[in-house]
């Protein structure tokens, strides 16, 4: 088969994919699109939960179980998020794969806010050094900051990834709403911050 017999084939699969997910959210029961809202309204709340929860690594020697425990965290969730699609409703599948990225841009905030505000064993090490050897003030605050920047990259970028993921499902569905707006607007945040700090916090 030929390039061009290929590409057709793959258009035609992707037009018949697109009209069938639209007869399906046509045809959608209210009882189902009452239960994906509900279900999302339930995930809200644990999402608020999870982001405001705050990252503090007292004990440095823990830092990557801490880390690894939210991971765990935000993968569970996510996981959680990804039953809305059982619904298959456009509007909450959209708004599940928000949140999906979201998730992972909390987490990376949280370990940003953790990394500039070093925990207080840290801060006195720090002191102590600097009494020892002007030259050593802020040194210990700048390796804890250090150790915690590198986790941050690969979060975000699972982030952005879920952002990119909503804006591409809401073109094959051939729809917008404010969660594919949101998707947009968070996704260019993301680089724009990125591009003012210099670095990817990598």
């Amino acid at each position: 088969m030929s390039g061009s017999q290929w590409s057709m084939v793959a258009t035609s699969l992707l037009v018949a994919t697109l009209s069938s997910e639209i007869a399906a959210a046509a045809e959608q029961p209210p009882a189902d699109m009452a239960a994906a809202k509900a279900f999302f309204l339930v995930m809200e709340e644990k999402f608020n939960t999870f982001a405001n929860k705050p990252l503090s690594f007292n004990d440095t020697r823990k830092a990557k179980a801490i880390i690894d425990g939210v991971i765990t965290a935000a993968n569970s969730l996510a996981d959680q998020y990804a039953k809305l699609w059982q619904y298959k409703d456009a509007t909450w599948t959209l708004a599940s794969l928000l949140r999906r990225a979201d998730l992972y841009d909390a987490f990376a905030q949280k370990l940003i806010r953790a990394a500039d505000n070093p925990p207080f064993e840290i801060k006195e090490l720090g002191k102590k050094a600097c009494r020892v050897d002007p030259k050593l003030c802020g040194a210990a605050e700048t390796q804890y900051k250090d150790a915690i920047l590198p986790f941050v990259t690969p979060v975000q970028e699972k982030a952005r990834d879920g952002w990119r993921s909503t804006i591409d499902r809401a073109a094959v569905l051939g729809i917008t709403n404010d969660y594919v707006e949101a998707a947009r607007q968070n996704l260019s945040r993301s680089f724009a911050k990125r591009e003012r700090i210099g670095v990817d916090f990598p």
